[in-house]
């Protein structure tokens, strides 16, 4: 979008709005948060930018910079700064200005509390103190003064915790973007408002650098891992155990991938601008490993002769809503019977149909974006033995959100009631009834260790991904994706001929490594 044509896009949604987008006011005042972050400009939620990001980067004129960051250590006053100005006197004296005038006269702030944040940011970001550093403490300086700026807004004093690399206990999908959807948080919408002050003085270059890496590793894996599964699953039609096989090949393919580099030194506000988008996956990939390990929501059931047919038939979701239910929909439940080994009523059958419609709407929501208005008979069998697992046996769960865990566990099937909308289901819940349902479909088919195996095959590439993030280098993430989507794409049509070729030599004894 052309710099002069995105200025006369904001300044009419300004007018829309009622407030100058380019003043003090809407970019720096916390009340503002909302319509800075929610409004996209440029594309839907993953490929466009929040109106503060537009603003940020449309051009600002020197005296609307000026005004908007007229501090020495306001971060997107694009001032370079000498080293020997960055003191802690000057840093304290406008930390304090970020305060109440009741905090500051009840508890003035002391050059310990100036010294102790500073420790505290550079520890987080991995630099030297300010003491020990020879350049680039202006940047530092700056990000410490927008993170004291943001500690101050409620909900926000816990903030270096939520930026630390997060434990089991304390990690979230909800720390700042949803992905794809999840629930509305005002406290989301300050993360997402940080990570965009962060940006104001990272060229948009080096942004994009980052933003296709570092903020792009979930969706790359996911691409990937569907392409991989698919050639796994379907080349030569395969059996249950040979699929397995050429899992367990291409686990070995990556299991030898050379150590990465240390964590990369960049500029303070760089630094903690991949920090954030790292976080993102740090806590998706920790949950994750929990909801597969917890495995809520999954039976036992007996594999069925028709799953293969299922697949090929296609069930309208309103389908399942009708009073007058549609053959395609009646044709489930004998072969629900069947798979859970338990005759039920049409009653039950009918009452089971309105919790297995929200159950799919979640599914392919996190299939993708829009959402599909059918899914394949199988995949519909699949939701509504979940829908009665959920009713027959309630479970309880206790998400986490913005980097602390919540103080009570909530029942599973209230996050899918048929009126409540998708984008208002915390993302955790979400996954556990996407996950309950492709384990589902897979144990219908027979498939339960094809299924294993790839979710084995996907922590390997999830944990490669978590030990790249760490090391900050966008050049050393850009190949992995690189890689990993040229492996999807070519290297793994080779995988079941060497699958093939390890299965021979198993059974004639040999080493089966030897031809890898």
């Amino acid at each position: 979008m052309a710099e002069q044509q995105r200025v006369y896009i904001l300044e009419s949604i300004g007018k829309q709005l009622g407030v100058n987008l380019f003043s003090y006011d809407f970019v720096r005042d916390a009340s503002y948060v909302e319509d800075r972050c929610g409004r996209i400009i440029g594309g839907g939620n993953t490929d466009g930018q929040s109106l503060l990001r537009c603003v940020l980067h449309a051009g600002l004129t020197n005296e609307e910079r000026e005004r908007i960051f007229p501090e020495e250590f306001d971060l997107g006053n694009a001032r370079s700064i000498p080293d020997e100005a960055c003191t802690y006197e000057a840093l304290g004296k406008e930390l304090e200005q970020q305060r109440t005038p009741q905090q500051t006269r009840d508890n003035p702030l002391e050059k310990a509390a100036v010294v102790r944040l500073l420790r505290e940011t550079a520890a987080l970001l991995g630099h030297k103190t300010p003491q020990e550093q020879q350049v680039g403490a202006g940047q530092l300086f700056k990000v410490v003064k927008l993170l004291h700026g943001f500690k101050q807004r409620p909900g926000l004093l816990q903030l270096m915790s939520i930026l630390r690399p997060p434990a089991e206990a304390t990690a979230s999908m909800e720390l700042t973007n949803p992905y794809p959807t999840g629930a509305d948080s005002e406290l989301r919408w300050h993360m997402i408002d940080l990570h965009d002050y962060l940006s104001a003085e990272i060229s948009v270059e080096r942004l994009m650098e980052i933003d296709s890496t570092f903020g792009n590793v979930r969706a790359v894996l996911d691409d990937a891992l569907n392409d991989i599964a698919h050639e796994l699953g379907s080349a030569g039609r395969p059996s249950n155990e040979e699929v397995v096989l050429r899992y367990q090949v291409a686990m070995e393919q990556w299991a030898s991938r050379r150590s990465p580099p240390s964590r990369k030194l960049l500029r303070a506000d760089e630094q903690l601008y991949l920090t954030m988008h790292a976080l993102d996956f740090l806590h998706f990939a920790k949950v994750e490993d929990k909801l597969r390990r917890e495995r809520l929501l999954q039976r036992s059931v007996t594999p069925i002769s028709a799953s293969a047919a299922l697949k090929h038939s296609r069930i309208r979701l309103s389908d399942l809503c009708e009073s007058d239910i549609p053959d395609s929909v009646r044709q489930l439940h004998p072969l629900m019977s069947e798979a859970i080994g338990e005759d039920v009523s049409n009653r039950q059958f009918r009452d089971i149909l309105e919790s297995a419609h929200s159950v799919l709407n979640h599914w392919v929501s996190l299939q993708e974006v829009p959402a599909r208005e059918d899914v394949d008979a199988l995949t519909a069998l699949a939701a509504v033995i979940v829908a009665r697992a959920m009713r027959k046996e309630p479970a309880s769960y206790k998400p986490g959100l913005h980097g602390s865990a919540w103080g009570q566990s909530l029942s599973v099937k209230s996050a899918f009631k048929i009126d409540r909308p998708v984008s208002s289901t915390h993302e955790e819940f979400e996954r556990i009834g996407f996950y309950a349902v492709e384990w589902m479909r897979f144990a219908l088919s027979g498939q339960t260790a094809v299924f294993e195996a790839h979710l084995a095959f996907r922590k390997r590439l999830i944990d490669i991904a978590v030990t790249l993030l760490n090391t900050h280098d966008t050049e050393v993430m850009a190949t992995f994706l690189s890689n990993l989507e040229g492996y999807a794409e070519y290297g793994v049509k080779g995988v079941p001929g060497l699958a093939a070729q390890k299965k021979s030599t198993m059974q004639n004894g040999c080493d089966s490594h030897a031809d890898l």
